[in-house]
């Protein structure tokens, strides 16, 4: 993948990041600016509701054509703006990591919400003492990355709770 950019990151106040894009896109039509952001289902007041969050708190990615030090004062003066890494001589971001951006959070839209290990999911425990056993999950616990799932030991039902690191899902 060819780039006539070169990718830059300008380190703002945390929260202030769509601002920040929003004052880059406003102010200059030679620089692209990019916040990644993704989905979350979070919990408030006993309500789940879905929110978008900035993938990259405090940072903001910049695509520009040529960079020049009159560029960098330009955009140190934009409110919120704390500093670009690498300060006056920014370091460009290589290649093989804004690829990565770019598949995570490039087209602007926010990343989704997966679906990789949902409730009434099989899956295989693939280490561990319960290796080889097939479960349903009962429970998924996203901020713990546990999950429940019952299988079958003994020939009786068991609920046990496992880490999402030593299970797989079951492809249909």
């Amino acid at each position: 993948m060819r780039t006539l950019h070169d990718w830059y990151i300008l380190h703002v106040l945390t929260g202030k990041e769509a601002d920040v894009a929003e004052a880059i896109k406003r102010n200059f039509t030679d620089i692209k600016a990019l916040v990644p952001q993704r989905t979350l289902k979070e919990q408030k007041q006993g309500k789940w509701r879905f929110v978008t969050r900035t993938l990259f708190p405090g940072y903001v990615f910049i695509a520009v054509k040529v960079f020049d030090i009159c560029m960098y004062h330009m955009l140190k003066a934009i409110p919120a703006v704390i500093r670009m890494l690498g300060g006056e001589r920014p370091e460009k971001v290589s290649l093989d990591e804004m690829q990565v951006v770019l598949r995570l959070g490039g087209d602007g839209d926010p990343l989704g919400i997966s679906d990789a290990f949902i409730q009434g999911g099989r899956v295989t425990i693939v280490s561990g003492p319960l290796v080889g056993l097939e479960g349903q999950i009962v429970k998924v616990d996203a901020r713990r990355f546990r999950v429940k799932v019952n299988i079958f030991l003994m020939n009786e039902p068991r609920l046990v709770e496992l880490g999402l690191n030593v299970i797989e899902k079951i492809q249909a």
